[in-house]
């Protein structure tokens, strides 16, 4: 009987030895490079440059765009821009809320994992440091508020931006209002292709119409006398 059962305990040890042997390395496995599993399997949301910069940074330019719409003499503000102010001070605005993440979106993915093929997602590194230049920020009334940017990585956005603000208003709507800002209108666009926004010394204001998901409303770009720098990390986002 005593040896029955040390046969069953020699037996139960094989059997457990047998398992651990499968998380030890075997000899071809010595000689292979260690693999990223994110990597190999993980495709990202979207990816970008996270910023790290005080978001009271961006706000002050915020306030500052409100008091020189409010100040201007050729611009009539309506009621969207002291209900921006109002929820800036207070954050009682109607339906006005900050976004979750300050970021600038390089490349866009979604369920399109093709473009993960593209130039500016195979040539982007993660956790490198970044300077972004905050260049002019865009009110829409009762829409939005974003930073037009300038990075040194490529971005796939026609005018990279930070969204800021929402009110009722999805953040991809942010690219749409920049590209009928800064490509649609002659005048942005060509202060914007000539450098005008990453210069300092000049302070400037203007109000614009645009059509957008064929709803028309207005916009204010400000850029203010000398441009913010801004601080970040490039980052897998999703």
């Amino acid at each position: 009987m005593l040896f029955e059962k040390e046969a069953d305990l020699n037996a139960n040890a094989d059997i457990i030895l047998q398992g651990l042997c499968k998380y030890l390395p075997n000899e071809e496995s010595k000689d292979k490079p260690h693999e990223d599993v994110k990597h190999s399997t993980y495709v990202p949301t979207y990816i970008g440059i996270e910023i790290t910069s005080s978001v009271s940074q961006i706000i002050n330019v915020v306030e500052k765009a409100c008091k020189e719409i409010n100040k201007s003499a050729s611009i009539d503000p309506k009621e969207g821009i002291k209900d921006l102010e109002k929820f800036i001070k207070n954050q009682h605005g109607k339906g006005w809320r900050y976004v979750k993440s300050y970021h600038v979106t390089a490349l866009f993915i979604g369920s399109n994992h093709e473009l993960t093929k593209s130039e500016i997602f195979t040539k982007f590194k993660e956790n490198e440091k970044q300077e972004v230049q905050l260049g002019a920020i865009v009110i829409v009334p009762h829409k939005c508020v974003f930073a037009v940017c300038f990075t040194n990585i490529l971005i796939g956005n026609k005018v990279p931006h930070i969204t800021i603000m929402l009110n009722h208003c999805p953040p991809k709507n942010s690219n749409l209002y920049g590209e009928a800002l800064f490509i649609g209108i002659e005048e942005l666009k060509k202060k914007y292709e000539e450098g005008f926004f990453t210069k300092d010394g000049e302070e400037y204001l203007s109000k614009h119409q645009i059509k957008v998901d064929g709803k028309n409303c207005e916009a204010y770009v400000y850029k203010p006398e000398n441009t913010v720098t801004l601080y970040g990390i490039t980052k897998y986002f999703g």
